[in-house]
This record gives C-alpha cells, structure tokens and sequence, in this order.
C-alpha cells in the first residue's frame, strides 16, 4: 500500500501503481496472472498494460500467440524523472526570460495602467498599428502628437509614415502636433494641425502620441523600442500638458509674426 501511494504520487494512477508492482513481482507474465496479482480486472489489466507500455514502464514479449508482460527496471523511471527535472529547469529558465513581459501585461486590477512593450523597429511599427486600432471615426478627439520629424524619418520610410497618416486619416482622426524639424516647408494634410517647436529650445528625441486613454511612446535612438499604455489618467494628464504646450507655442507664433511686421 506504501508503494502503491507514493508511487501515485509521481504520476501514477491507482490501478497503474498496482499492476506496476505486480509485474515487478512478477516478472514476465500473462495478463491473466498480473491481474490477479494486481486485484484489478482482466479488462481493466489490458487497458493499464497498454497505458504503462507507451510511458515505458511495460514491456511486452510474445512467445507463439502468448503474449507476456514485464516490468521495466525502476531506474528506468529515476532516468526519466531526471530528464524531466531538467527538462523543466530549462523551461523555467527559458519563461523567466519572459515572465517580466507577460506581468507588463497582466491586468489585475481594472485601475491598474495596461503597459504592453515592443522592441526594435518592427517592434516600434507594430505598436504604432496597435495604437491606431482604437482611433474612432465617430468621435471628435485628435490624436494629439509629439516628435522629432528628421529622426522619424531616419528610422521609419516615407511608404511606412504614409501607411500610418492613412490608417489614421480613414478613420477621420484628426492630429494635433508639435513637432522639430529642420525643414522649413513641409507639405501639410488637411486632417490635422502641426506647430513646429524650435529644437534650441525643446529638443524632443522620441515619439509620443495621445489618444483617448492611450499613451504610445517611441524611442527613435538606439536600441529602438516602444510601449503602449492604457490608463485614463496619465492619459488625461499628457494631454493637459501637451494642451499647455500648445497654447504656449501658438502665442509664441503669434508674437513672432507680429514681431516682424
């Protein structure tokens, strides 16, 4: 009964521990005779024999039309609980390699800020889809944006900004933007509004953009990466201050062409 319960407590059912060690004691037998050994029904015996034999436990031996069965040796199964322990070891290596991303991603609480992470430029595209997936054609809001245009254009082509501008643009999402560059007549869409910032005074090196409750910043240096955070108020709280920013940098427009009249 001892064997019979630990050897349950590695993985073995009742009916497979009892007629494991009844083949043990046995040795080579009928099924017949390790049944009555076992205490377990002929049926029963068959289908728990064809069970052990596929984990290895089992061995068969035909002799003319009799078929008899064997134990396999225990250190066969110590064997086979070593690959495993090493098998998991490398699995637990292998999912803590991932276990900081998947928390990132773990909502727990419906107030907690859903943080999703991308890496490399790919990475940086894919976030960027993501985020235009939430943009609404029946809502009035604009996407309000933060960036360096000549890094942007270092990093991402002219085909992936326009696929960008159109996903946003088919979903009649207007932008709002503050931006550097170092070209003075850029072509400007009808869906949005662009205040450049002279980058001697605000430098900007990344990405950002918002949008209803999301948040999607971009690292355009090295290594490129980006992350997508949904939280109503940090969200709510980018775009009191980009609204600053832009009131701000709108007067100063405005002072500045009254300047040189």
């Amino acid at each position: 009964m001892i064997l019979e319960n630990e050897l349950q407590r590695v993985g073995l059912s009742d009916k497979e521990a009892k007629v494991y060690i009844a083949a043990l004691e046995l040795g080579l037998e009928s099924v017949q005779n390790i049944a009555e050994k076992a205490g377990v029904n002929r049926a029963t015996t068959y289908s728990v024999l064809e069970g052990l034999i596929t984990k290895g436990l089992i061995g068969i031996s035909q002799e003319g039309k009799k078929t008899r069965y064997s134990a396999t040796s225990p250190d066969y199964l110590n064997t086979q609980f070593e690959i495993r322990k090493k098998e998991i070891e490398e699995s637990q290596k292998n999912f803590k390699k991932i276990l900081p991303q998947l928390s990132s991603i773990h909502n727990v609480k419906k107030n907690k800020p859903v943080i999703k992470y991308y890496e490399g430029k790919s990475g940086l595209l894919s976030c960027a889809e993501d985020f235009t997936q939430i943009f609404d054609p029946n809502s009035n809001e604009p996407a309000r944006m933060i960036y360096n245009r000549d890094k942007i254009i270092n990093v991402i082509t002219d085909e992936e900004r326009s696929s960008y501008a159109k996903m946003r643009t088919d979903r009649k999402v207007k932008s709002k933007v503050l931006y550097n560059t170092s070209v003075e007549n850029i072509l400007r869409g009808r869906m949005g509004s662009r205040l450049i910032v002279d980058e001697k005074d605000f430098k900007f090196d990344g990405d950002i953009s918002i949008y209803k409750d999301y948040i999607r910043m971009s690292s355009l240096g090295k290594p490129i990466n980006a992350i997508l955070i949904q939280d109503k108020c940090l969200a709510q709280t980018l775009k009191a201050i980009f609204d600053m920013a832009w009131e701000t940098a709108l007067r100063n427009k405005i002072e500045e062409k009254k300047s040189k009249k």
